[in-house]
């Protein structure tokens, strides 16, 4: 599977020095700021806004929180977080596609 930055200045051609293989985690390929070039469908949209993830802690018990903190503002425990999600919510998904702020991702599913 590879994917492609797609540019402004390269929407009508292809470049293929912006191909790139697609990482994927848990069956699922990932893609930060940019898509794949296979065709695909959305399944829906997760909120990924993290920042909101740190309120929900207030719930839990101090030792908790202090466990889970690193998780709850890194990145990769994030992501790890988002991709849990997305199984949970749409097991039939094949990736997800941020959006440039990070606070949203789209879940796809691709074409035959």
């Amino acid at each position: 599977m590879l994917a492609m930055v797609v540019s402004s200045s390269c929407r009508n051609k292809r470049d293929h020095k912006a191909d790139a293989i697609a990482t994927k985690m848990n069956g699922l390929y990932i893609f930060i700021k940019n898509t794949p070039v296979t065709p695909y469908d959305v399944l829906g949209s997760i909120d990924t806004k993290w920042y909101d993830r740190l309120l929900k802690l207030d719930e839990q018990s101090i030792l908790s929180i202090i466990g889970n903190i690193k998780n709850t503002v890194g990145f990769n425990g994030n992501l790890v977080t988002t991709i849990e999600e997305v199984e949970q919510k749409y097991p039939t998904a094949d990736g997800i596609i941020f959006d440039d702020t990070m606070s949203n991702c789209d879940v796809i599913k691709f074409k035959n």
